[in-house]
């Protein structure tokens, strides 16, 4: 039989590695990926919160650059609908009552 320690130790590292992942998860801006023939052949990421997408920015010399990064919703032209806000809202609350509950 399984002494009661070992299955507590078991049980703290899944809920652990399940909080983890659903963090990681929800940060991610790569949840979901679209390759669209169009303009180029370009691969198209979005997250629950973040979405993959083009920075210009400059350095101290003047240059001029161009790197893909994870950026936010807020500037773009998009009404979250109550299936995205359902998502946003869950994906808060599983990690909430993950950390929580055990």
């Amino acid at each position: 039989m399984v002494d009661s320690d070992v299955k507590m130790g078991i049980v703290s590292l899944f809920v652990t590695v399940s909080v983890i992942l659903s963090f990681l998860a929800n940060i991610s801006c790569s949840a979901v990926s679209f390759y669209s023939p169009l303009q180029g052949g370009i691969t198209m990421q979005f997250g629950v919160f973040l979405r993959k997408g083009f920075v210009k920015w400059e350095d101290w010399n003047g240059n001029h650059y161009i790197s893909k990064t994870c950026v936010n919703y807020d500037g773009d032209d998009m009404d979250p609908d109550a299936k995205w806000k359902t998502a946003k809202a869950f994906g808060i609350i599983a990690i909430v009552l993950g950390t929580l509950l055990p």
